[in-house]
Order: C-alpha cells, then sequence, then structure tokens
C-alpha cells in the first residue's frame, strides 16, 4: 500500500571424464537437500536500456520500479544507493538506481531527482532536453518498511549526455530527518568487460566493481536452481577445490562489504558479507522475478565451453566426442561436477606422464 502526502522539496581422457561421471552417480544417491542460510541482498536487471523504455513501474510518478522486504533482522546501518553498473555507453537511456535501507524506519520519496556531471573541479547540470524540470511536490512512502528499493531513471530522456563522471541525486526522508543520497556511475564509449562471476565491490556507494574476479563460472561446481525462504527461485552452487580457499578469504576480507555475481556484464545480486564462508556455498537471488532456469542452462553451457576449449588445446578431442556421445542430462551432470582448475590440472598430468615414457 502506497500512502501520499505532502513532501518538502529536495543503485583424456574419457577415463576423466567418466571417473567423474562414476563418482557423480555415487554422490547424489546419498546426496540430501541442504538449507542455505540467507546471504544475498540482491541487486538485478529490471530491464535493459533500450530506445524504447517498456518498464512496467510500480509507483510510475517517482520512477520506482520495485521494493523488496527481506529478513525481520537488520543491522541497523547508514541507508546507501548505488548504480546497477559502473559504467554505461553514450546510449544509454535509462540507469537502474537501488537504495538499501537496512533500518526499520520505512523512508518517504517524493517525484525528484537531479544528475550532475563533474567538470573536473565541481559537479554542474548537465544541458537539460526541453524546458527546465519542475517537480511536484508530493511524497510516498509504504506501510512497511522495505530493505531495497529500485529506481529507474530515464536520464537519456531528460539530459544530454556526453563522456564523463556522472551522479545521480535524490533525497529521502526519516521523519523529518533528510537523508541525501547520491549514486555515481561513469559514461564511457565503450562497456568494460568482464568475465562472467564473482567479484568484490570496491566501493558500496558508487557500485565500483574490482578489476579482477575472486571465481569464475568455469570454476563453480554443483550448481541447481532451489528456492528460498520465501518459496522463491535460486540458484545455489559450491567453489570448485582449487577456489574455495580464495572464496573463504575473498569473504572474511568482504565482511561488512558486499561482493557481487556478474552476469553478461550486470550485477545479477550483491550480498553483504557478514561471516567467512568455508564451505565454498554461495547463492544467487534477484530482486524481481528472474529466469533462474535460463541462467542455470547458460551457465552450465559456458562452462562446456570452457572445457571444450581446454580439451581441444591439449588435442583430447576424444573426450569431447566422448561427452558429446552422452544424453544431455549425463553431459550437464558431468559438467556441473568438473572444476576448471582441476580438470586442467588433471590434463597437464597426464601430459606430463606421457612426456617422461
Amino acid at each position: 500500500m502506497i500512502y501520499l502526502h505532502e513532501y518538502p522539496q529536495v543503485k583424456k581422457a574419457n577415463l576423466l571424464l567418466l571417473s567423474f561421471f562414476v563418482s557423480l552417480v555415487c554422490a547424489s544417491c546419498t546426496n540430501k537437500r541442504h538449507t542455505y542460510l540467507p546471504q544475498a541482498k540482491p541487486d538485478t536487471i529490471i530491464a535493459r536500456s533500450t530506445n524504447k523504455d517498456t518498464t512496467r513501474y510500480y509507483i510510475p510518478e517517482c520512477f520506482l520500479v520495485d521494493v523488496q522486504d527481506f529478513f525481520e533482522e537488520r543491522e541497523d546501518t547508514s541507508v546507501v544507493m548505488w548504480a546497477e553498473h559502473p559504467v554505461y555507453g553514450t546510449d544509454v537511456q535509462a540507469v537502474n538506481v537501488f537504495v538499501e535501507n537496512p533500518t526499520h524506519t520505512s523512508l518517504t520519496y517524493g517525484r525528484d531527482w537531479y544528475l550532475y556531471q563533474w567538470n573536473g573541479e565541481k559537479w554542474i547540470m548537465p544541458k537539460i532536453k526541453g524546458p527546465d524540470i519542475a517537480w511536484q511536490n508530493d511524497g510516498f512512502d509504504n506501510r512497511r518498511a522495505p530493505v531495497r528499493y529500485c529506481f529507474r531513471f530515464p536520464i537519456g530522456s531528460y539530459y544530454h549526455l556526453s563522456k564523463g563522471k556522472y551522479r545521480i541525486y535524490k533525497s529521502f526522508y526519516a521523519g523529518r530527518q533528510e537523508i541525501a543520497l547520491h549514486a555515481e556511475f561513469e559514461i564511457k564509449s565503450r562497456y568494460e568487460h568482464r568475465e562472467n562471476g564473482w567479484y568484490r565491490i570496491t566501493d558500496n556507494s558508487t557500485n565500483s566493481i574490482a578489476p579482477t574476479p575472486i571465481v569464475t563460472v568455469k570454476e563453480l561446481i554443483n550448481l541447481r536452481v532451489d528456492t528460498d525462504f520465501y518459496g522463491k527461485s535460486v540458484l545455489v552452487g559450491n567453489m570448485g577445490k582449487y577456489k574455495r580457499k580464495a572464496w573463504a578469504d575473498a569473504t572474511e576480507q568482504a565482511i561488512g562489504k558486499r561482493i557481487g555475481f556478474v552476469f553478461n556484464d550486470s550485477v545479477l545480486t550483491s550480498p553483504q558479507v557478514n561471516a567467512r564462508i568455508e564451505s565454498g556455498s554461495f547463492q544467487i537471488s534477484t530482486l524481481q522475478e528472474y529466469d533462474m532456469e535460463s541462467l542455470y542452462h547458460q551457465l552450465i553451457q559456458e562452462k562446456r565451453d570452457s572445457l571444450d576449449a581446454l580439451f581441444r588445446a591439449n588435442d583430447w578431442e576424444k573426450d569431447t566426442l566422448f561427452l558429446n556421445s552422452l544424453k544431455p542430462k549425463e553431459q550437464d551432470s558431468i559438467i556441473n561436477s568438473l572444476d576448471y582448475t582441476e580438470a586442467a590440472a588433471i590434463v597437464q598430468g597426464f601430459e606430463e606422464e606421457n612426456l617422461h615414457k
């Protein structure tokens, strides 16, 4: 329920594959359903930027796309805002911005938002398309305080955009206290591509993503679609054994901060880390309904492509042929159990053994 009231003006070997297949079958006979602790406070692509924006808004007057409630137990820390991506192209039409409210106080927010560009000395407003922007003096809030809000601001419709550093400013109110937030991002001629996987979020306020991944998709194993505490589809999995320590160390270093899962250059989820994760487990969930089955199959295909490239590079085409001779589900099971780093180590071991014969 949304309430409206007056508001003050102001984001090789067949043996290798066969051994994995046999061990997988044995494991699946005794595998029990695990209960995963909730870790993710997710981000998501609400809608991709296109020339024609067909987004369905939750509250269109203030460009609110969605809100999300999570768990009742919250840490009362600062309210933060960030953009979905750290970098956009010059043809960007809209920017998804997320606001996280870890308090129990419902925030009041209005229609107003402002874009500023850094000119090397100070933040200035870009040239506006058309007449001056004027916002109606009213405001909105929710009876129950959501943890996550997602706004979609059509910056390309309101401003002339060029390459540079930008900030979106928006004010919120907790009672009579104003909370002025901003989300920072950059506009470049080209996107900065990142390999799919888990990354450190180096700056919570700007959603800056570390240049190198903690772990990539090809190093993940045991992927499957599950349901969370609320019955919503999520994707869960584990690190391969060669990356488990790196994952534990990275999560320990990120306690109180966020890490993000990047897929196709978008942050699908960015949970705040509360403890070192020794088990190597993870969960991917999103703010709105996301096709987790499709994501699962895309990740499996990415793992398959990396293994095919590994085998072919070492003249192990027979392994690829053997894999392709199996039924699709058997293929997926083998691929899902294979850690690329472990497979590469086994391939190297076979090659060194043959070299010394």
